[in-house]
């Protein structure tokens, strides 16, 4: 993986864990919400970044964490824009079944740690790598997308099954069309963009911009 050689511009799409065609008429802080409430449709799991500062105990948003991280693969801290103190901040998942709670990575971090456990099907993944697991699902969707990332084709994808279905789905997706590009939606949905845009079309949405 290239990742110590990654041009700046290629550090700050992946810091943000974002595809080139998102609509840029809605804010950076509204899209990240859209994209937490999208994976617990498919995923039925409630994702939530939190960054409690220990100094001055501002609550950074998902959009502060993300730009607080160094891009240094071994540092996982980020830092409080208010005093500049740098710490780890988490990530909340919440199931039906309970919750965790583990240290979020940034997007470099996870791909860094990802190269190294690419034989591992996904239940082991779960199990041994729950850190970058989860973190690969909030940035790009699913494991498959992550190491896509990386040019790794991840030989367990199969595995890897939304909770969508066809039953409802329009209905689903209706928040999510027009405001995230059908790529994007695609991605974190494991549907085919072309039958994401055949959706939209058929509910006479205009697509993102």
């Amino acid at each position: 993986m290239p990742g110590m050689h990654m041009s700046m511009g290629m550090e700050q799409n992946l810091s943000l864990g974002m595809s080139l065609d998102l609509r840029q008429s809605i804010s950076l802080r509204e899209e990240l919400s859209l994209r937490i409430r999208l994976l617990e449709t498919v995923y039925q799991v409630k994702y939530q970044p939190v960054g409690d500062c220990p100094h001055c105990n501002r609550k950074l948003s998902h959009k502060e964490i993300l730009k607080g991280f160094r891009q240094d693969p071994m540092d996982t801290t980020t830092r409080c824009p208010k005093c500049k103190t740098r710490f780890q901040p988490r990530l909340i998942s919440r199931f039906a079944s309970g919750r965790i709670e583990l240290h979020f990575l940034c997007p470099i971090q996870t791909l860094t740690r990802l190269k190294h456990h690419s034989d591992l099907q996904l239940d082991e993944f779960k199990k041994y790598e729950p850190t970058t697991y989860h973190s690969a699902v909030v940035h790009f969707g699913s494991l498959t997308q992550a190491f896509a990332r990386i040019s790794i084709k991840y030989r367990y994808s199969y595995q890897e099954k939304n909770e969508l279905g066809d039953k409802n789905l329009k209905r689903k997706l209706r928040l999510f069309l027009g405001k995230l590009s059908d790529k994007l939606i695609a991605q974190y949905t494991n549907i085919s963009v072309e039958k994401i845009r055949k959706i939209r079309r058929e509910l006479d949405i205009p697509s993102a911009r």
